[in-house]
């Protein structure tokens, strides 16, 4: 668990973005089904 971790905060260079889109994404997706 502890190496996943560390490899995730490597990787958060290019992982954020992703993160920050999916996140993006899905509140979109939230408030068009309100």
């Amino acid at each position: 668990y502890l190496g996943s971790c560390t490899y995730h905060i490597s990787s958060a260079g290019w992982g954020f973005p992703i993160l920050a889109a999916a996140a993006f994404m899905r509140a979109l997706r939230v408030r068009l089904s309100e």
